[in-house]
């Protein structure tokens, strides 16, 4: 489960959708509080929905349960963003019983969500110096094989790979110099060829 669904593109296999909602909307079955504010979507994997939010500049990660919004548990994670915005960003990336996750301040953070705790945290954008805008780091996590893959920018490198199982570092590419911008990277295949696709400031890199 993660950002824009399974392939990243927005596209989902679901059938049976209605084609519009009637005149006075769908049946609203709960509603919930208490889990910090956010900007970012959802995931649902194992019958469970996964959820960021941001109180008192700290990020936290949510599981609750689809059939009564009932909050299962509720852990923080990371910092959230120093200037604008300082709602969290990131859609969780669940695989498996990990879920990934980029803080506002550019930490990676796998939980384990079987054990509600966290396995391993790697202050990324503070390691690999990275750049960023007015609005900070806006980025969910892409999942490659056995690596994370987060875009720092910055003069020291661009993209970066770490271990899904430990957070160490697996590669690092060559800088281009540009600031990250507020998009998440996807995976694409031409060919016979496997790219990693995102957008900084000024580039189109892949």
């Amino acid at each position: 489960a993660q950002w824009r669904g399974p392939e990243r593109n927005g596209i989902y296999p679901d059938k049976e959708l209605l084609d519009e909602w009637p005149d006075e909307g769908p049946e609203l079955l709960w509603s919930m509080e208490g889990i910090g504010k956010g900007f970012s979507s959802v995931s649902m994997i194992n019958g469970v929905i996964y959820v960021t939010g941001q109180q008192d500049s700290i990020e936290y990660f949510s599981a609750i349960a689809p059939e009564d919004g009932n909050l299962l548990w509720h852990i923080p994670y990371g910092l959230s963003p120093l200037r604008s915005f300082k709602d969290t960003r990131c859609t969780p990336t669940v695989e498996g019983d990990k879920a990934f996750l980029i803080s506002g301040r550019g930490e990676i953070i796998c939980v384990d969500v079987s054990r509600r705790q966290i396995k391993w945290h790697v202050e990324a954008n503070k390691n690999f110096k990275g750049l960023y805008g007015i609005w900070e780091i806006s980025e969910s996590p892409l999942l490659v094989d056995n690596k994370v893959i987060f875009t720092p920018g910055g003069h020291t490198t661009t993209m970066i790979a770490l271990d899904k199982q430990t957070g160490a570092t697996i590669w690092t590419s060559e800088t281009i110099h540009d600031t990250t911008s507020y998009a998440s990277p996807v995976l694409i295949e031409r060919g016979d060829k496997r790219i990693i696709v995102n957008i900084l400031s000024n580039y189109l890199i892949g």
